[in-house]
């Protein structure tokens, strides 16, 4: 994972073509995460692996319970009791990226619906986003967001409350 970036006065002209789209689709993203969890969770998320699940059932249907079925892509257990959610995008368009705000959000309120209270909820993505970190600062959302390919990750530094 190597490289990190983190730009508290946001230059994104100096880095927007640093990461390279080494991924196919989102599956592709996914799974190279999953082949490389305990790294990703120290380099990325700078915590100790401990545990995960793939595709983390949010909501489950039936009698009285909220119908749909909506899955995080991981839900990630620290070493020191941290719970993370991390939804993996590999967008076409990063236009994508604003809509997964809206996604994130849902699920944050899902997971507390569940009586699951996430530490943190990162946006992982293939592409370099210029207004993202603007919305997620400017608003004070809980989400963090970071860029990825397979050999360096430029973290946008969390904003949220």
């Amino acid at each position: 994972m190597g490289l990190v970036f983190k730009d508290g006065e946001y230059r994104y002209q100096a880095v927007k073509d640093i990461i390279e789209d080494d991924f196919s689709n989102e599956k592709d993203l996914c799974e190279f995460i999953e082949s490389n969890i305990e790294e990703f969770c120290v380099e990325v998320l700078d915590v100790e692996y401990l545990s995960h699940i793939r595709e983390f059932q949010l909501v489950k249907t039936g009698r009285n319970r909220l119908k749909g079925n909506r899955r995080i892509d991981f839900f990630i257990r620290s070493k020191c009791g941290k719970t993370i959610g991390i939804e993996c995008k590999h967008p076409t368009y990063i236009s994508e990226l604003s809509n997964c705000v809206g996604q994130c959000l849902s699920y944050i309120a899902l997971f507390e619906a569940q009586g699951i209270i996430l530490d943190r909820l990162v946006i992982t993505s293939t592409r370099v986003d210029n207004i993202l970190p603007l919305v997620i600062h400017k608003f004070r959302l809980p989400i963090e967001y970071v860029a990825m390919d397979k050999t360096k990750h430029l973290k946008f530094l969390r904003y949220g409350g």
